[in-house]
């Protein structure tokens, strides 16, 4: 039990920018194992289960979006777009719902950040990348089962489409729930599309899937790919960050290679394709690096990082399929909240989506300038924009 907690409360730190003292952080960590053992027994033995948004998502009206043809029958979930339209998808990271007592307020602008992001866009789709609820032992909400039921229940009221990916938080290694949970409470959304894939077998992972979009006369017209970029490389985030599981460059070349002799293409190259996950890439970091040396190996977008780049400390297998396959153009994550440069390396764009987050970060809940999300517009053409879209630009 004291490695567990001792364990949980150091993670509370390691959101936190800056080299901390180590007097500083034996005392903090003191303090905070000894004020929250009343609250971690109420977390372990999951005493309170009332919604306390109960109110608000009773109150949300639904947000009116094209009703597009969705199939769930084929191998891949297929979106058919009307004629002449552009598709456009929402990318939201990091919303690190909770469902406590403790932090109801901050769950409140949570929901009413994102109510705000997707009437606003108005999207096609919803993405939402990884670390959508946020168990925490040591404050008395590990219950993860509670915090995704209360979530769904909201989404479920938005009636907007939505697929969703694991970040490292959500299914921490002390939560009630496992992703077997968790995706049987999403996935019971009517309006979640999101479906483990069942196609390719050789791959390890919470949730795994492609998703294709079409125009109206049924050719392809952009293939999302949503990748489970993992957790910690042990069950604790002292270990560090883990790379994409091996297995997943051959389950994404497999997909990728099924679409191409189903379209009847020569090359994969042909498929266009846009991959979504949680953790930055090692490759990511890479790129940084070398665009601030000067490097013309590396183009800069748009934006700017605000603190380090929690990433893995080896190259992927899946970034480098990607490259040499030449299918995939961009990729989109999130993990970290108050970065959002872009990038494009080797042929691939990288983007950051703004967090929704007012819980894990200390003092994140006043920094409005970094709460928001991507808006990424599909083209009839298969080509895409990507424009940052801040939550403070359209709610004054």
């Amino acid at each position: 039990a004291f490695k567990l907690l001792f364990s949980v409360t150091l993670c509370n730190f390691a959101n936190m920018n800056g080299v901390t003292s180590f007097p500083f952080i034996f005392l903090s960590l003191a303090l905070v194992v000894t004020a929250t053992i009343p609250f971690a027994l109420l977390a372990q033995f999951g005493i309170d289960n009332t919604n306390y948004q109960k109110e608000y998502i009773d109150s949300v009206k639904p947000i009116k979006t094209r009703d597009l043809l969705i199939n769930k029958d084929g191998p891949n979930v297929q979106i058919t777009n009307e004629p002449d339209s552009d598709f456009v998808i929402l990318q939201l990271s990091d919303t690190h719902f909770t469902g406590d007592k403790t932090y109801r307020n901050l769950d409140l602008k949570c929901l009413k950040a994102i109510y705000e992001m997707v009437n606003y866009v108005k999207p096609d789709l919803v993405i939402y990348t990884g670390d959508n609820i946020y168990p925490s032992i040591a404050f008395g909400s590990n219950n993860n089962i509670k915090s995704a039921t209360i979530l769904s229940e909201f989404l479920k009221k938005l009636e907007v489409p939505f697929l969703y990916e694991y970040g490292n938080h959500d299914t921490e290694y002390y939560a009630r729930g496992s992703y077997v949970d968790i995706n049987e409470i999403f996935q019971a959304n009517p309006y979640c599309l999101a479906l483990d894939d069942k196609e390719v077998w050789d791959k390890e992972g919470r949730l795994s899937q492609v998703v294709e979009i079409r125009n109206s006369d049924s050719s392809l017209n952009q293939t999302l790919v949503l990748l489970d970029s993992g957790s910690y490389k042990s069950s604790s985030f002292l270990s560090g960050y883990d790379k994409f599981n091996e297995k997943y460059a051959s389950w994404y070349e497999n997909k990728l290679k099924k679409i191409q002799k189903r379209e009847n293409l020569e090359s994969i190259s042909e498929i266009p394709s846009l991959a979504f996950f949680h953790i930055p890439p090692f490759e990511y970091k890479e790129a940084v690096e070398l665009y601030k040396k000067g490097s013309n190996e590396v183009t800069y977008l748009f934006g700017e990082n605000k603190e380090g780049i929690s990433s893995p400390n080896e190259p992927s297998e899946v970034f480098d399929k990607m490259v040499e396959l030449k299918s995939t153009k961009a990729m989109f994550f999130g993990h970290d909240h108050t970065n959002y440069m872009a990038l494009r390396y080797k042929g691939i764009e990288m983007y950051y989506g703004h967090a929704i987050d007012y819980r894990a970060y200390p003092t994140i809940k006043y920094k409005t300038q970094y709460r928001g999300g991507n808006i990424i517009t599909l083209h009839q053409d298969s080509s895409y924009t990507v424009e940052s879209c801040l939550l403070k630009d359209i709610v004054r």
